[in-house]
């Protein structure tokens, strides 16, 4: 596939099945998966998605098929420009 990579374990389908990395491009957006997938499907670690704007968000699921979250956090392009833009006057 065009904008997909794939690093680790697989199953006899060639799936990703156990841990691994997972990176794709879709509709600008860029999406990493880190953890343990089974039958190509990722089951529970880090997900960051970095939007078009610069903004990224990083959720660490414990239970991704049923959106079980530990801990999520957005960083904001915008805000931490006018963050750094304040701190240098």
């Amino acid at each position: 596939k065009e904008d997909y990579l794939y690093k680790g374990c697989i199953n006899y389908e060639g799936k990703p099945d156990g841990d691994g990395f997972e990176y794709q491009k879709i509709d600008g957006q860029e999406q990493e998966k880190t953890g343990v997938f089974k039958h190509g499907h990722f089951i529970k670690g880090v997900f960051i998605t970095k939007f078009k704007n610069g903004d990224i968000l990083t959720e660490n699921y414990l239970d991704y098929e049923n959106k079980k979250l530990s801990n999520e956090k957005y960083e904001d392009l915008k805000l931490k420009k006018l963050n750094l833009m304040a701190l240098e006057t």
